[in-house]
C-alpha cells in the first residue's frame, strides 16, 4: 500500500509540470551526455527525479543530484529525492565502458 500511495504522488509530482521536465533518447555512448535543469523563479518544487529504461552492453553511469547509480545490460529505473529549488541540477549519462545501446531518460524537477 505504502508503495502504491509513493507512486501516484510521484504521478502527481510529475503531471502538475512539465517546464522543467526533459525526456531523451541515447543511441551515441561515444561522448557524455549532460544538461543542467534550471528551476523558474517564483515556482514551488517538491521533487527531482528521473526514469531510466534502456539496454547497453557494458556499463554506463548516471550522476543526477549528488546521485550516482551505474546500469548495465537490460534495466529499468527510477529515482525520486526531494527539492525545493534554489538550486541548479545536473544530469549527466556518462558512458563508461558501454559502446552501444539504447537508453530512454525522462528527468526532471517537479
Amino acid at each position: 500500500m505504502k508503495s502504491v500511495s509513493i507512486f501516484m504522488i510521484s504521478l502527481v509530482l510529475i503531471s502538475c509540470s512539465t517546464s522543467n521536465r526533459k525526456e531523451i533518447i541515447i543511441t551515441d555512448f561515444s561522448k557524455p551526455f549532460s544538461e543542467v535543469l534550471k528551476p523558474e523563479e517564483g515556482r514551488n518544487y517538491s521533487g527531482a527525479g528521473y526514469e531510466i529504461e534502456g539496454t547497453v552492453n557494458d556499463t554506463v553511469i548516471v550522476q543526477f543530484y549528488n546521485l550516482e547509480r551505474k546500469y548495465y545490460g537490460t534495466f529499468k529505473d527510477e529515482i525520486f529525492t526531494d527539492y525545493y529549488g534554489g538550486l541548479d541540477i545536473e544530469f549527466k549519462l556518462l558512458p563508461y565502458k558501454s559502446g552501444n545501446g539504447s537508453v530512454t531518460v525522462t528527468y526532471g524537477i517537479y
